[in-house]
């Protein structure tokens, strides 16, 4: 057993919110510990505007946010992503969670036999999912630049953090990369100063200003439903 994938179904009604969706989540580019895939040759075809997708560096695992009208065809030297079937219904926001080395199976389970490796797995599929997420996805509404810097000038306090949090917002769209804008930032609080922004339900990566839409629900909202 070489890969495992943790699956989150997200039903939308509303025309056009899941493209809007994915937009902005690449607009989170580079995370901590993941890196987008390249167009080099060996990885081509990616569909960016139905997909969002994100490998690990190092950790054996990987995360896909993508709709029905994706067209992957994504191969590295690692057979396990040859072939990606993406299929699914219409109207849904599909969010893999994917193991890909023995590392990050193991990580999860200390089954060895495959039968059971994949019974324990299934049962921790929530689990697996919510590591994954939670890594890459900035916890909160998602906003247009500008009302999101009203919410953090109205609401923060403290002058410090709020002038950092302002800093942090500018930077995303400029370096097109939330770790990049972390770095760029250099503040050696950014651990506090992401709380900060969970605390406001705010996200700190924004919808673009060619986006029709002004305004996001938390994908949180979605995830932990039921």
């Amino acid at each position: 057993m070489n890969r495992f994938v943790a699956t989150a179904n997200i039903t939308f009604t509303e025309k056009d919110v899941i493209a809007n969706y994915l937009k902005v989540l690449n607009g989170i580019g580079k995370v901590k510990g993941y890196s987008p895939v390249k167009n080099d040759g060996l990885q081509s075809n990616i569909d960016r505007k139905h997909t969002f997708i994100l490998l690990g560096n190092s950790n054996g695992t990987g995360f896909l946010a993508y709709s029905r009208k994706a067209k992957i065809n994504y191969f590295n030297n690692e057979s396990v992503w040859d072939d990606l079937l993406l299929k699914h219904d219409k109207g849904v926001l599909r969010i893999d969670s994917v193991l890909v080395s023995q590392d990050a199976i193991r990580s999860f389970t200390d089954e060895t036999d495959t039968i059971d490796r994949i019974r324990s797995l299934s049962e921790k599929c929530i689990e697996i999912s919510a590591v994954c997420i939670f890594r890459i996805i900035p916890f909160g509404e998602f906003h247009k630049l500008n009302n999101a810097s009203r919410i953090v000038e109205e609401k923060v306090r403290n002058g410090t953090m709020r002038r950092k949090m302002l800093r942090l917002l500018s930077l995303i769209p400029i370096k097109k990369s939330l770790l990049l804008a972390q770095k760029a930032l250099g503040a050696r609080d950014i651990d506090d100063i992401m709380a900060e922004f969970r605390e406001l339900n705010l996200s700190p990566v924004c919808i673009s200003r060619r986006q029709e839409v002004d305004y996001l629900e938390n994908l949180y909202v979605y995830l932990m439903k039921d």
